[in-house]
Order: structure tokens, then C-alpha cells, then sequence
């Protein structure tokens, strides 16, 4: 919720208040943070759903699905 005070002639008259839906950023973090959980556990399979993604979060999800398939790969040679 962002809060921002309406001000006519120097005096606040009230506020206005402007609401966002978080629900699908939300379950990207939760989702990122267990897909981060189970690479640190040696679980390199998991990727994250970027359907349907734009801007940011499709940048966050395809930056760590490319991390992680660096990583894979990496141990991949090593094994």
C-alpha cells in the first residue's frame, strides 16, 4: 500500500491510498528462494517458471535458470 497525503494550500486534506496485487511476485520469491535452497543442497535440476514473465522478474528468473545451468554444467565436466 503506498500512502500519499493530498495537500491543497499547504494543508493535508487527506490521503490517497494506492493498493497492488503482490500475489504472483509472491510466489516467484518463494519459489526462487526454494529453487536457491535446493542448489545449495546439490539439487541442480530445478528451474525457474519464467512463462508468462516480464520485466524484472523475468530477468531474475532467467538470470538464476542461467547461473544454475553454468553451475550444472560445470559440474558435470568435473564428475
Amino acid at each position: 500500500v503506498v500512502d500519499s497525503p493530498v495537500v491543497v494550500d499547504g494543508e493535508t486534506i487527506g490521503h490517497a491510498l494506492e493498493w497492488r496485487d503482490r500475489a504472483l511476485e509472491v510466489v516467484i520469491e518463494r519459489d526462487v528462494a526454494a529453487i536457491a535452497r535446493a542448489a545449495a543442497e546439490g539439487e541442480l535440476d530445478r528451474r525457474v517458471d519464467t512463462d508468462g514473465m516480464t520485466g524484472f522478474l523475468a530477468s531474475l528468473g532467467d538470470g538464476l535458470n542461467g547461473l544454475l545451468d553454468a553451475v550444472q554444467g560445470n559440474v558435470r565436466e568435473v564428475q
